[in-house]
Order: C-alpha cells, then sequence, then structure tokens
C-alpha cells in the first residue's frame, strides 16, 4: 500500500515530481537519488505505526540500460522511533537491475520507519538511484489463548475492593475487561451498567471497549454477585512505540459476605 516518505536533507531529488507518490503501482520512469554523484545514502519511510513488515520491493536504479545508476547493495532498517535502528536485511543489487523489480527485503521484522541504505554503485563516481518502493506491512495482532484469572465466588457476596498490580510505561496502556460467566461474555461499564460487548473477546473488542485498570477497580467496587457468577479478568497489553512493555503482575479480589 502507499506509505508516506520523509528525506534526507540536501540528498533526495525526484523527478518528475510527484510520481513516486501518486498511488499508481509501477515503473513509471521516476526515481529517487541522490544529488552528489559517488555518495550513499538512505531513503526513509514512515508507515504511521509499528506494525510487522514481511516484504519491501523496489524498481532498481534509473531505468533499463542505464545500469550505472544502480547502488551494490541496499540494507533495510526498521526503528520503532526514527532513531534507533535495526539492520534486518541486505540485498545484493545484479550489475543489469536497472528498471527491474526486486524484493530487496522478505522476511519477519517490526518497525513503524523503515530505512533503505544504498552503497556502492556500479560506477562509483555515479549517483545512487531507486524507483518505486513498495511496503507490505500489516498490524501487530494480539496472541488468543486464556489469560485471565478466575475467581469463584458465593451467591450474595459483595465486592470489597480490586488491586489490579501493573506497570505502565510511557507509550504504553493497558485495557480491562471482565467476565461474570466464566468467560461466556465479556463484559465493560457503560456508565450506568455492565454491558457484554458484541462478538466477544477479541483484540479490536479489547481496544474499543476496554476499561483503563483505575476505571475496572473503581467500577468493581460494591458489586453483589448472584447464584453461579464467577469472576474473569482480560488484560490487552499495549505498546505505541513496540519497545515499551506493560505488565501485570497480579490481581487481589477484597469482597465480604453481604448479610442484607
Amino acid at each position: 500500500y502507499a506509505v508516506a516518505y520523509y528525506n534526507n536533507s540536501n540528498k533526495l531529488v525526484t523527478t518528475p515530481s510527484g510520481c513516486l507518490n501518486d498511488g499508481v503501482i509501477g515503473y513509471e520512469q521516476c526515481y529517487w537519488t541522490n544529488s552528489s554523484t559517488g555518495q550513499d545514502w538512505s531513503l526513509y519511510f514512515d508507515i504511521g505505526t509499528v506494525q510487522a513488515v514481511t516484504q519491501i520491493s523496489a524498481w532498481m536504479g534509473y531505468t533499463a540500460g542505464y545500469d550505472w545508476y544502480l547502488p551494490k547493495i541496499v540494507d533495510t532498517y526498521t526503528s520503532p522511533d526514527g532513531t534507533t535502528w535495526t539492520l534486518v536485511g541486505t540485498y545484493n543489487v545484479p550489475s543489469t537491475a536497472g528498471g527491474i523489480y526486486s524484493n530487496v527485503f522478505t522476511g519477519s521484522a517490526t518497525g513503524r520507519y523503515v530505512k533503505l541504505l544504498l552503497t556502492g554503485g556500479n560506477w562509483d563516481s555515479s549517483s545512487r538511484s531507486i524507483s518505486e518502493v513498495q511496503i507490505y506491512a500489516a498490524p501487530l495482532s494480539y496472541p488468543s489463548g486464556t489469560y485471565y484469572n478466575h475467581f469463584t465466588p458465593s451467591a450474595g457476596q459483595e465486592i470489597s475492593s480490586v488491586t489490579i498490580k501493573n506497570t505502565m510505561p510511557a507509550n504504553t496502556n493497558i485495557a480491562v475487561l471482565v467476565s461474570f460467566d466464566s468467560g461466556v461474555t465479556w463484559d465493560y461499564w457503560n456508565g450506568t451498567a455492565w454491558t457484554a460487548v458484541s462478538g466477544g473477546l477479541t483484540s479490536a473488542n479489547m481496544q474499543t471497549y476496554g476499561m483503563s485498570v483505575a476505571n475496572a477497580q473503581s467500577y468493581l467496587a460494591n458489586y453483589t454477585f448472584t447464584a453461579g457468577q464467577t469472576l474473569d479478568f482480560a488484560f490487552g497489553l499495549e505498546s505505541t512505540n513496540g519497545v515499551n512493555t506493560p505488565t501485570i503482575s497480579g490481581v487481589t479480589v477484597i469482597s465480604y459476605s453481604n448479610a442484607s
């Protein structure tokens, strides 16, 4: 899909203007190149959020027959923040690849930013050029499974307090859903009542309806269980930069019998 891009200062030339970001997939005889001959350079892309990157494809060089504009090597780097970079792949460019569509990276990597470093050249005094680039990526998914805490209260028991022990560093979030029927349905507090989400326990429902830790603790206080009810917790641990990670280390539910 189309991605936004940003430039190295005073190194990037596109000709004709706009054709590399016009949404048209295919070689259009336009290209990115460095303005200084004989110089290695990098091209950067911002794909909006931290995602799973599986393939990067590109039309190499300027056009067929102009192979002296080819780089010798394309190194692929990814980064969650545009500052810390990880080398994830190296592609050795064939010497006659001008105008040829090539997969410069295939594999598994994560990041919001992608950097292509163009090194060397068929002619050391020539510029290094690359035409249209396609980045194949998808949002990171949550693992599925039973990762919740289970409580089996008696009928008439009332919750005195709930404490969810957690850490939530910068750029992270914890979302909470609860179940009163052993995970058959999952609920959130809608402001006046506990309400089951449609579609069950999914990452989309967790992101849309999940409560904050503080709200979950507050809304459960003074809840009174009826016969057959249970209490389960499901947590969505989210990171917006792919580096920092929130944690849940324990859940404490204090309850007592409601004499009335």
